[in-house]
């Protein structure tokens, strides 16, 4: 499917990362990997398929050099912060790896001239437009500037640009801090879970099903620049996925709701399926309770092998 398409990938070591390298190497690509540092080989699953470069986005000069270099066909935009906190330490941190990095390489892919262009923007950028929105947090500042200026150098430079905007991904290989891999992780060492109120419905949706919106992004014909929801389209509540993991772990202790804060001017968003279906082909198929027993037992595993 992807002979003679060459793939770069950036963020590549992460968690969307890794199994989208794979997918990708598995259907065909020359998949190229970009990270700040080597990626650890996976004592599970191995080293990952793609020839690695070592350089740090958000450094002026290092998109233009690494695309010059390589003239990929798509590049894949995944480098981000990935901290959702609303504390002040985050602002400088998201700004630079998450706008900075990103406006700089939607100039160096617009001056060679990419076939595509696919990054992602948060499930909790504010909705609308007008003086009277504002970010929830860094984070989500920082990805909403970054769809901003994504969309203008569509419009102005003609840069082939797709946005994604995953819904609440989860699934095995996450950041232990993470909700769902925080709550499994407690269960699984016989503690209880430390959480909020649990009350937020979110749109979960299983890492490999995301993953293969990514790759239906590079394949549809002239999709919109989105944003474009990757998600099931079905809320359900922190409480209510803490309560099925439960479920799944014999004798594990009930979650202590309530434990940590509830932040404040929390987006409530469900996928739109059916512009996301039109728009490339694609829906998530993985139901929740299947998608859940595979992250709780890669999590077994993991332990099991001490990794």
């Amino acid at each position: 499917m992807g002979a003679g398409k060459r793939v770069l990938v950036t963020g590549g070591s992460g968690f969307l990362g890794r199994p989208l390298l794979r997918r990708l190497s598995a259907e065909g690509y020359e998949v190229h990997g970009v990270s700040r540092n080597s990626p650890v080989r996976d004592e599970i699953d191995g080293d990952l398929p793609a020839t690695w470069w070592i350089a740090d986005m958000a450094q002026d000069g290092a998109s233009r050099e690494l695309l010059e270099r390589l003239r990929p066909n798509v590049v894949i935009h995944l480098t981000s912060e990935s901290r959702g906190a609303p504390e002040l330490d985050a602002v400088e941190p998201t700004f630079r790896n998450d706008l900075q990095a990103t406006v700089l390489l939607l100039g160096a892919a617009s001056r060679i001239g990419v076939h595509r262009l696919i990054m992602t923007t948060s499930l909790d950028e504010p909705r609308g437009s007008g003086d009277g929105v504002t970010p929830a947090t860094p984070y989500a500042a920082a990805k909403w500037a970054a769809a901003g200026y994504a969309r203008m150098y569509a419009a102005s430079f003609g840069l082939p640009t797709v946005i994604l905007r995953p819904m609440m991904v989860y699934g095995p290989g996450q950041k232990s801090f993470k909700v769902v891999p925080s709550m499994i992780l407690a269960m699984l060492a016989g503690r209880p879970a430390q959480l909020s109120s649990g009350q937020r419905p979110l749109d979960w949706v299983y890492v490999d099903d995301v993953v293969a919106g990514f790759v239906a992004a590079i394949g549809a014909d002239s999709p919109p620049v989105g944003p474009i929801d990757l998600g099931t389209g079905q809320l359900r509540t922190v409480r209510e996925i803490a309560e099925r993991v439960r479920s799944m772990i014999p004798g594990s202790h009930a979650p202590e709701f309530g434990s940590i804060p509830d932040r404040p001017d929390e987006v409530i968003r469900r996928a739109r399926t059916r512009a996301t279906k039109s728009a490339l082909g694609w829906q998530a198929v993985t139901p929740i309770d299947t998608g859940l027993r595979r992250t709780i037992d890669s999590y077994r595993v993991r332990l099991a092998a001490g990794v």
